[in-house]
């Protein structure tokens, strides 16, 4: 019986102390350029499908996410103004939308750069992601580029009340199929 308590106590001692994964901010290269858009990767598996996966997620400044190549959000976004205490996280369930085995997370961040009357920027481009249920967080284990396609129009920019700047779009230059589970991500590397 005591030998049994010891086992469960050392068992139980060593599940305390084991560290958890921590999520970070993470950016990519050249994380602090205006007008900027990147493309983040992390590939995961997961034994059971049917586990309650609710994520925490936040960009500067705004997202489209993609889970299984399917869209799950689109135009998400971290509130950060007009007063710097206003932020917040969004929370997505993933239930039911995962898969045995290996799953694809792919998020397309636009990083404003700049203020606006509702938006206080961070100051660097980046991703916030923690999905405790899943062992998922943003880390260096997650793959990020440079989105090649988006570039910063000349001519005017809108209302200077905005952080928003005009986008430009060169189709020419696009990574095609980067958000599908089946994209080569091997050359992208993530900053923290």
């Amino acid at each position: 019986m005591k030998k049994n308590i010891l086992q469960l106590f050392f068992v139980l001692l060593t599940v305390a102390c084991t560290p958890k994964k921590q999520a970070v901010w993470i950016t990519g290269p050249n994380g602090s350029a205006v007008n900027s858009w990147f493309c983040f990767r992390k590939t995961f598996s997961i034994t059971d499908s049917t586990v309650t996966a609710i994520a925490e997620i936040a960009v500067d400044s705004k997202y489209w996410l993609w889970l299984n190549d399917s869209l799950i959000v689109f135009e998400g976004q971290l509130k950060r103004g007009p007063t710097p205490n206003d932020t917040y996280c969004d929370k997505i369930n993933l239930t039911g939308r995962l898969r045995k085995g290996k799953n694809t997370l792919a998020i397309l961040v636009w990083y404003f750069g700049k203020h606006g009357f509702s938006h206080n920027s961070s100051g660097l481009a980046g991703l916030y992601f923690n999905c405790p249920a899943l062992g998922v967080v943003s880390d260096k284990s997650w793959k990020v580029i440079r989105h090649p396609s988006f570039y910063h129009t000349r001519g005017i920019q809108p209302n200077y009340r905005l952080a928003e700047s005009n986008v430009g779009f060169d189709a020419r230059q696009n990574i095609e199929g980067w958000e599908k589970k089946e994209y080569n991500d091997e050359s992208c590397e993530c900053t923290q």
